[in-house]
């Protein structure tokens, strides 16, 4: 009975332990798993939000040739009533679409003419209550070059990703989605 007990003491078990192999993959993969599941957790984050950008881009085309055809300026649509539109349009649309969403409509002298990256996103208050900015929505004459800007408020499920994403910024602790186009309005 002594002899089994001095078989498991000492440096030769010291030595057991050390060359024993069970259990080291598991212990490998409790280490490597959080990192990998975060980084598919992300990749995952920023492909749908390429697909939403996308997505919000092209509604905002499509909602923009309203206006360059002349059937806004005809039947007498409003920044609302565009807005609502291309929200209807979007069809990744949020439930707070219509409240988080400022379109705004410039008109410029020239193509390359770029109009300064103003406020044009939803702010919130220190109360959480959404305050739209004052936007110009001007769309134009007949023959008139129209910049249009759109902007909504992106949710994000995981946090950090702000940085990643070239398409939103962060500002207020609010990331925003921003879609620009520009065109000529057709004599109408």
């Amino acid at each position: 009975m002594l002899r089994a007990f001095r078989k498991y003491t000492g440096i030769s078990a010291l030595r057991r332990v050390l060359k024993d192999r069970s259990g080291v993959a598991a212990i490998e993969f409790a280490m490597l798993f959080p990192f990998f599941f975060t980084l598919t957790l992300y990749s995952i984050e920023i492909g749908w939000t390429v697909t939403r950008t996308v997505l919000f881009e092209n509604a905002v085309r499509q909602v923009s040739k309203q206006i360059y055809v002349g059937t806004a300026h005809d039947t007498g649509l409003d920044s609302s009533d565009l807005e609502e539109l291309i929200c209807d349009t979007y069809i990744l649309a949020t439930v707070g679409c219509k409240e988080t969403l400022v379109l705004e409509l410039i008109e410029i002298s020239d193509v390359g003419d770029n109009p300064e990256d103003g406020n044009a996103c939803v702010q919130r208050d220190d109360d959480g209550v959404i305050i739209r900015p004052p936007v110009e929505f001007d769309p134009g004459g007949a023959s008139s070059i129209i910049f249009v800007r759109a902007c909504l408020v992106l949710d994000l499920l995981l946090p950090g990703l702000e940085y990643a994403v070239s398409a939103s910024y962060q500002a207020n602790n609010l990331n925003y989605m921003v879609a620009t186009t520009a065109f000529v309005n057709e004599p109408f």
